[in-house]
């Protein structure tokens, strides 16, 4: 397969274009902003949408029956037509597998310039239906369209138990961290070895069924699941962490990363998602480790693996199978102090009011004596806690989240909130992480 109008020069698909693979999303913050933007649905049978997002949307079909539907393409990371269409094919269909489901239909998304070689096009297809079979289901057709580079993905529809989801949310204080595939896909595509790109691509090939699978073995053990792909180790796990209200403590020693990803990062090479993801965490991350380290964390996966929260009684059943390796664990988050007031001085008191000195969106609950609790304008975010010696606070009632105003309940009982704020982070422990 030659370049147009040089039919010696083999073709180079990375040519074609800018930026490939995950690396080529839209920075997470913005995408944020824009679907925030977008109506809630309130069709209570959208089971997952997009309060909150996850890796797909779920809809229930019947009371044992739920439609699971994806879509995910972007420009080719790899020079082989076969590769790029393989990957695509894994990648797309990994959001399903993420969710628990089982894949059962695809349609590609395609768009290639005027002059592409067909044989190329044919290629990507190809390789793209046997993936999608191996991952259990069938390519159906398909829209194709013009356009400057080259882009390849796929819309994927699959099935599961409305009751048997999997979520990004639901990871518990103590769960273990586990991940199917290793770190580095991005920086190595970027600038391996030919020997190392061979070897990430042929991982990067592979479908996620295996590790869905095995996940759903261990029942109600796993507590939550995503797949880690263009915002990295780092943003998905601060992703699960903040949506199931618990920190994320990566052990850098356990990493596993494809061969040459650590000596890449050491050379100080980056790819181009790798500050957007910076940008997303924030001062959400905290570490003490260099920047080459930090590096693997941020850098964008394409098909990568299946990042999982386990009970801890399960992490020998499942480490070691189907790719999985222990990352690390989620943890209680480390208490921030805030200030509060409140007034429960009788009838006719002035309403108990909570001023949280945060720019951000943060989840609240106060702790009251029985009667019930309402606010307004509350959105989410993470949670509070008694301080030590606070015999009153008796209950825990969950009231949202507060967007940098002032919260005021708007009936009487609350029988205090002075307490510790609590803010799910992603760290990375301390430890020896050694350089290729």
């Amino acid at each position: 397969m030659t370049q147009p109008g040089a039919s010696d020069t083999p073709l180079r698909l990375t040519e074609w274009t800018s930026c490939g693979g995950c690396a080529a999303k839209f920075g997470a913050t913005l995408l944020s902003e824009l679907v925030a933007e977008l109506p809630n649905d309130s069709d209570s049978a959208l089971l997952v949408g997009l309060a909150p997002f996850d890796d797909a949307a779920v809809y229930r079909l019947t009371d044992d029956i739920a439609l699971v539907s994806t879509t995910d393409f972007f420009p080719p990371l790899v020079d082989d037509p076969d590769d790029f269409g393989a990957i695509a094919a894994a990648n797309a269909c990994s959001d399903v597998f993420a969710m628990g489901g089982d894949v059962v239909l695809a349609v590609n998304v395609a768009a290639f310039p005027e002059h592409f070689p067909r044989e190329a096009i044919a290629t990507i297809f190809a390789a793209a239906s046997k993936v999608v079979t191996e991952a259990g289901g069938r390519i159906a057709g398909g829209h194709t369209i013009r356009n400057p580079e080259p882009i390849f993905g796929l819309a994927v529809q699959g099935v599961v138990h409305p009751q048997r989801i999997f979520r990004k949310s639901g990871a518990r204080p103590g769960d273990r961290a586990v991940l199917s595939k290793p770190l580095g896909s991005g920086l190595v595509t970027a600038a391996g070895t030919d020997a190392e790109k061979k070897a990430a691509i042929a991982v990067m090939r592979t479908v996620n069924r295996g590790a869905a699978e095995a996940l759903r073995r261990l029942g109600d053990d796993v507590h939550a699941v995503t797949d880690v792909t263009g915002y990295g180790l780092a943003g998905h796990g601060w992703e699960m962490a903040d949506r199931s209200g618990v920190r994320f403590v990566v052990h850098a020693d356990k990493l596993a990363t494809y061969d040459g990803a650590r000596r890449i990062a050491a050379e100080g090479r980056r790819t181009g998602g790798d500050p957007r993801n910076r940008a997303y965490v924030g001062d959400r991350f905290t570490t003490t480790r260099s920047d080459d380290d930090v590096a693997l964390l941020m850098d964008p996966q394409t098909s990568g693996g299946l990042l999982a929260a386990v009970a801890p009684g399960r992490i020998d059943d499942i480490v070691g199978v189907a790719g999985f390796v222990e990352v690390g664990e989620r943890r209680d988050p480390d208490p921030l102090i805030f200030q509060a007031r409140h007034d429960l001085s009788g009838e006719g008191a002035a309403k108990p009011s909570v001023q949280l000195q945060r720019p951000r969106s943060d989840r609240l609950y106060l702790f009251g004596r029985g009667e019930p609790v309402r606010t307004s304008g509350i959105d989410s975010g993470v949670h509070l806690v008694p301080q030590a010696g606070n015999p009153d606070h008796e209950e825990l009632v969950e009231v949202g989240a507060v967007d940098g105003t002032e919260l005021d309940p708007l009936e009487k009982g609350i029988g205090g909130v002075l307490g510790k704020l609590q803010d799910p982070i992603i760290e990375v422990e301390p430890g020896e992480l050694p350089v290729e």
